[in-house]
């Protein structure tokens, strides 16, 4: 079951942009912003009682997530999606505590691949700058 291993195909995600590890850094912050700005566009909308932007927000959180490969976030994106389309009211603050869930799990995860995959493009960068000076 994915959501128990790690909440991103981090493999899968550098396939699709041809392994560009600038590129999936952008990946990476723009996923963030959209998760930060429709999370709280979600919560927004469950004060309000916005079905129509919770549903719409629930759909573009489900395909930022199917862009990054976090598919739990995708699923549970769509059940949001669903609840709110359909007017299963009951259900939908269930639905958003798991997409909150989810999504902050990758989101954690993402920050934490591009810093390691940072770190060690600095290292790379360093080791190459120290032998250049030693010779």
């Amino acid at each position: 079951f994915e959501s128990a291993k790690h909440p991103v195909d981090w493999q899968a995600l550098l396939a699709s942009i041809g392994g560009d590890e600038a590129f999936v850094r952008d990946l990476v912050d723009a996923f963030i912003t959209t998760g930060d700005r429709e999370l709280a566009a979600i919560a927004m909308a469950l004060r309000t009682g916005d079905a129509d932007s919770l549903r719409e927000s629930a759909h573009t959180l489900k395909g930022a997530s199917a862009n990054m490969r976090a598919s739990a976030v995708t699923a549970a994106a769509a059940e949001l999606e669903s609840a709110a389309d359909s007017g299963v009211s009951a259900q939908i603050p269930t639905l958003t505590n798991k997409l909150t869930t989810e999504i902050g799990r990758a989101m954690d995860y993402l920050r934490s691949m591009v810093n390691v995959d940072g770190t060690r493009g600095a290292d790379r960068l360093q080791r190459k700058i120290s032998a250049k000076k030693a010779h």
